[in-house]
Parts: C-alpha cells; structure tokens; sequence
C-alpha cells in the first residue's frame, strides 16, 4: 500500500515543486540548473561534510585533501570556517524557523566568502506556507549570491519502512532513475540521504562522508559554542540528544543507516565502496570501509 501511495503522491509532490521553482525564478530571479554543479563533481570523489563533532578531529592532511578535491556541506556547515564547493541548505518550516535566520544572517556576514560556492535547496516540494517566511527570505539573500542559488525539483520518500524504502528504490529504478542527471532528485531520510541520491545520479566514484557519526546529535559548534556565537551574533546551545533524529528508529524504522547500506551495496560504480569514512567515530564504522586516498 505503501508504493501505491508513493505511486500516487510524487506527480503531485513534483507539481508543487514545479510551480514553487517557477515562482522562485520568474518572480525573484533564483535558478534551477544543475550544469555547472555537473561539471564540477561529475565522475570525481566528493566529501560530504556533516556537522558531527567528530569534525573537530580532521587532521591537517586531511583538510588538505578535502580542499584538492569536491565537498559539499550540509545545513549548518555554513557557519564552519572551511568553505566548500556547494553548500545544500533547506528553508525549513515554522518550527525552525531560528534555523532558516540563521541562514540569512550568515549569508550576508559571509557573502564575500562564499562568491565561489553554489548553494543547493532542497525540499521544494512543500506548499508555500510550510516555509519559514520564504518570501522575506529569497528577497534578503544578498545579490552578490543570488545566481549561486539553485533549486532544485525534489519529491519525498513515503514509506518508513526498509521495505517500502527498497520498493520505491526499484520502481524508481524501472525508470533509470538513478542513470539520468535530471533536476528531479529523490528526497529520503533528509539532507544526507539526498546529498547521496544526488551524487549517485552523477555518477560518482567515491563518497567520502566526514561529520558524520549518527550515535549522538552533538554538532561541530559544540566544542567552542563562544566563539560561533560572538562570530555570527547567534545564539547556538549545546545538543542533549543521544542518538542523530535521522537514525533513531523510534522515530522511523528506516533509519539514514539503512539509506546508506543499501546504497552503498547497490550501485553500479562501485559497489560495496562507494560511500567510505573518514572517522572510526561513527556508528557506520565498521560496516563502512575507512577512506584512504
């Protein structure tokens, strides 16, 4: 039943995004093209950078590496002082509202910074007013980075389940879903999940995924919450939960994990390899395989 209403539910879920983006590019100037973001990862190793404590352990070595290759920063990796080469953001509902201010402030402390970064938008897919403050949002971000901007067309997963989540996978792969670089992008188990989908449909080699350790929700922030705070005038707190929302399965029994397994066992560049770690802190160590260059 399940399937059925994934079926049922992604035409209009696509319509939304559709009609979102149309209004986002025609009424306040935002794009919705993915070829120079191609052109830049295609084929290649990419880091994903979460926000996970474990990040305050990257050695020197390594943050050289990152800065040879592609990274891509999730949510609150705007604030850390390394600058990626995309940043995938999302302007989230009223009840986070603190999150998509945040947003704003940063972007126009740090425009400067970030004039060679693009930023990815997910989770089109909402009606208008599941935003927060959307239309005050896309007027303030500054212009110097408005056509780093893009958005993208994106559609949810339904089922919570490990086997509804493999069956929407296989109908989405009668399609070659995951063979076309497309603006469509599948939306499963939040920014993680979606950074990985978008990846695979470029056809990536290595997925490197730092920050990201899923057995506690401390954030990166937390180990010097004084200086963030003062540097961006914020007001950032330290973290109780014990285990990442996206990976406790009181909340969903598909948990990220069980997103990032399952990719990482069935793709066609580089099967039971292609997502790897940078940091034994993670709860994904050892079912995912160390990163060496």
């Amino acid at each position: 039943m399940k399937l059925l209403e994934f079926i049922l539910k992604t035409p209009l879920r696509i319509l939304i995004s559709v009609i979102n983006i149309s209004v986002i590019r025609y009424f306040f100037g935002y794009k919705s093209s993915f070829k120079l973001i191609d052109s830049i990862v295609n084929n290649k190793k990419v880091f994903i950078l979460g926000s996970g404590f474990s990040v305050n352990s990257i050695s020197n070595d390594q943050w050289n590496d990152i800065s040879n290759n592609i990274s891509i920063g999730l949510n609150y990796w705007l604030i850390h002082d390394f600058v990626p080469n995309i940043i995938q953001i999302e302007f989230l509902s009223d009840d986070k509202k603190q999150y998509s201010d945040l947003i704003l402030k940063v972007l126009k402390i740090r425009k400067e910074e970030f004039i060679n970064t693009m930023f990815i938008v997910k989770s089109t897919h909402l009606l208008w007013w599941q935003y927060a403050n959307l239309t005050f949002l896309l007027k303030e971000i500054p212009s110097e980075l408005k056509s780093n901007f893009i958005f993208d067309y994106d559609f949810p997963h339904i089922g919570n389940s490990i086997q509804s989540f493999s069956k929407e996978i296989n109908f989405l792969k009668s399609f070659n879903f995951f063979s076309k670089k497309t603006l469509f992008n599948y939306d499963v188990r939040a920014s993680l999940g979606y950074s990985i989908c978008f990846l695979i449909k470029r056809n990536i080699n290595q997925i490197i995924l730092c920050g990201v350790e899923l057995n506690n929700g401390k954030y990166f922030y937390e180990k010097d919450l004084n200086y963030y705070n003062s540097k961006f005038e914020i007001n950032l707190k330290n973290s109780n939960l014990y285990i990442h929302m996206t990976n406790d399965p009181l909340i969903a029994e598909l948990t990220i994990s069980h997103v990032i397994y399952y990719f990482n066992k069935n793709n066609r560049t580089n099967p039971n390899n292609l997502i790897t770690l940078i940091s034994k802190e993670s709860t994904l160590y050892p079912s995912l395989n160390i990163y060496s260059k």
